[in-house]
């Protein structure tokens, strides 16, 4: 579904100073798949979007704005 939204937004012509991207889940998808998606398609590093709120860049821009104080030190765990 993403895959045609932004290919459909792209073609339109509607979107004349805007660029279409469409994120989605890095999944269990193939190279071959990876690798025929248009440019237009950014596939995550990691199978679930909600990921996104996991990363340690994510998380202290969250605090900044929240007047929070983050400590990446402690929020990483060693293993």
């Amino acid at each position: 579904m993403v895959v045609r939204c932004a290919d459909a937004l792209m073609k339109s012509g509607i979107t004349q100073s805007l660029s279409a991207v469409g994120i989605i889940d890095g999944d269990f998808h193939s190279d071959s798949y990876r690798e025929s998606c248009s440019s237009a398609i950014h596939l995550l590093p990691f199978h679930e979007v909600e990921s996104l709120f996991c990363l340690p860049n994510v998380v202290s821009a969250i605090a900044k704005y929240k007047g929070k104080i983050f400590e990446e030190s402690n929020y990483k765990m060693n293993f």
